[in-house]
């Protein structure tokens, strides 16, 4: 009978470098438990497009291009942030410490969107 591994653990850290706690709950672990790291990640889904576009190329169907783990991040918070979804639970989601590190990595305007908030910004009169 296989034993399943124990659920991952990493530390906490904050913008200054102190450990706060631990967060558990990784949604990519490896078959040890473990979580993934970028290189190993990347190989994977380099592996998978692969494969992927190999019996696209042999079914005559549509092949999809390489992709990272960061560009998952941003869709993401793009997203989240046209959904209007609460921005410190995005940023907790992320595991960034505050905020404003989520909205300012994460967060570019479209045109529309930018006009649309400095209308609105407009119509705020302080006397």
């Amino acid at each position: 009978m296989q034993s399943v591994p124990p659920a991952a653990k990493l530390p906490y850290v904050d913008d200054f470098g102190n450990i706060r706690g631990q967060v558990s709950g990784f949604l990519f672990v490896n078959i040890s438990g473990n979580v993934w790291n970028e290189p190993e990640f990347r190989e994977l889904i380099k592996r998978i497009v692969e494969r992927h576009n190999k019996e696209a190329e042999e079914d005559h169907t549509e092949k999809i291009e390489n992709f990272c783990p960061h560009m998952v991040r941003h869709t993401y918070t793009s997203l989240a942030y046209f959904a209007r979804a609460d921005a410190k639970i995005v940023s907790q989601n992320l595991g960034h410490a505050s905020t404003f590190v989520t909205l300012d990595t994460y967060t570019h305007l479209t045109k529309d969107k930018k006009k649309e908030k400095e209308a609105v910004a407009q119509t705020v009169r302080i006397s």
